[in-house]
């Protein structure tokens, strides 16, 4: 595996970016393309096994939240675009949201949680391993 040299921040911004730049397209490409169809079919299979809290680590404009809100109560969004967050908060007022880095150490230290879900994000993070590490912690 290539070594990443980009500083934790850069890397955030790098990602970050486009969605920053197209947030609101976003909810039209994620439908178009299959993705939210594939997240809602992946949940139904497991609703059942799902508790909370539950934790959205890559919650974007927070249609699966959306979606998952009637079935759980307590729900929590994280998106590393404070643009996503917001959206997600404009559609989920009740639902809390953070604009942390999902891979840093520390990130949400302090809760725990029953589900993590993440959807549409390994491909993203630089060490993919440490960070999933991390997140079973949080469990």
């Amino acid at each position: 595996m290539q070594k990443n040299n980009h500083s934790s921040s850069a890397h955030t911004k790098h990602f970050a970016s486009p969605f920053v730049q197209h947030a609101v397209e976003y909810d039209r490409h994620m439908r178009d393309t299959g993705h939210y169809a594939a997240q809602k079919k992946t949940i139904r299979a497991l609703e059942l096994e799902m508790q909370g809290p539950v934790l959205d680590v890559a919650c974007g404009t927070g249609r699966l939240l959306h979606f998952l809100r009637p079935d759980c109560p307590q729900l929590y969004a994280n998106d590393q675009s404070a643009v996503m967050v917001k959206l997600c908060q404009k559609r989920n007022p009740s639902i809390p949201g953070t604009n942390k880095d999902a891979e840093k150490e520390g990130f949400y230290a302090n809760k725990k949680f029953e589900t993590i879900i993440c959807c549409n994000f390994f491909y993203y993070l630089k060490n993919p391993t440490k960070t999933l590490k991390r997140w079973s912690r949080l469990l």
